[in-house]
């Protein structure tokens, strides 16, 4: 097992070296240069040929990317056109990309565990209704969760803000929602086949002997074997909260990660749009090596490889 959590570790920087250069691949290889889109048709030649020297453009394919590899080590990520730091721009957007995504994994962890855990013990309807509720919203894009919240608490409830953000808590409120109505349905699935499978178990069936009531079995020998899975679980949904903020951020006019992005595509900013890409795929390989870290230091069956 340490060999593979070893391996985990050595797959960070390998998977942001093969996304880095498979990024600027396709920026290269791209009919075009973004100084067309970026300056206006009133700067002249020499501010045209300034802004691709500065930016690599005119450099042949591995010269440019040794060049854009050796920037992105050094943390040296130049500037835009206006005169603004690419480092400062994705630096000052990480922070409200993790708050999201934080805030939606609590959300949607306790409200499914609840759920799965009262669909087990009642079976039945609630079992039909938990089933039938994770497949169909399992099929519903995430902006369109966002759109029907937005249109929701904007027209009928406004009681948080609905786009925006001023600073505090409760602008992350609605974004986090659509975020962790998102993971639900693979949240309620695997807490219900796994709090199921401990419930029925022959060990949930030696307090059932001793005349334990439903829920007792439920609390004492059903939710904590079922919760072995939590923690790999909640890394990998805080994983796919980072690429989802692309899509909630932009609807909900959030500063984060995913607006930087969305806005670089719109301006045509390859040199923003790759350094944006890459934080993402940082943040998120490293959320998933906390996971394997702390399940490997929780869970002693992980630890002897069984």
């Amino acid at each position: 097992m340490r060999k593979k959590l070893l391996m985990r570790i050595l797959m960070v920087p390998l998977s942001i070296a093969i996304a880095a250069t498979f990024l600027y691949t396709l920026e290269f290889f791209s009919p075009g240069d973004s100084s067309s889109f970026l300056l206006s048709e009133e700067a002249g030649e020499g501010m045209v040929e300034s802004f691709r020297e500065a930016s690599g453009i005119n450099r042949g394919f591995f010269q440019g990317l040794g060049e854009r590899m050796g920037k992105l080590l050094s943390f040296d990520w130049g500037e835009d056109y206006r005169g603004m730091g690419y480092r400062e721009r994705v630096a000052s957007s990480i922070p409200i990309t993790i708050k999201l995504s934080l805030l939606s994994i609590p959300l949607s962890f306790l409200i499914s565990l609840a759920w799965a855990g009262y669909a087990v013990v009642k079976g039945g309807r609630g079992e039909i209704a938990l089933l039938l509720f994770s497949s169909l919203s399992l099929g519903v894009p995430l902006f369109l969760i966002s759109l029907l919240l937005l249109i929701l608490f904007s027209l009928y409830l406004p009681i948080f803000p609905s786009a925006g953000y001023s600073g505090n808590i409760s602008s992350l409120i609605l974004p986090s929602i659509a975020l962790s109505l998102s993971h639900m349905p693979i949240f309620l699935k695997l807490f219900h086949r796994e709090i199921k499978r401990c419930y029925w178990s022959t060990y949930s069936d030696q307090y059932r002997y001793q005349g334990a009531g439903k829920w007792d079995v439920l609390f004492y020998s059903a939710l904590r074997p079922s919760l072995s899975i939590v923690i790999p679980l909640l890394f990998q949904a805080l994983s796919s909260s980072l690429a989802g903020s692309v899509v909630v951020e932009r609807i909900f006019s959030l500063p984060g990660l995913g607006s930087l992005l969305s806005s670089a595509a719109l301006s045509r900013d390859s040199s923003l749009a790759f350094y944006s890409i890459i934080a993402i795929a940082f943040l998120s390989s490293t959320s998933l090596l906390v996971g394997d870290v702390l399940s490997y230091l929780v869970d002693p069956r992980i630890r002897r490889g069984r």
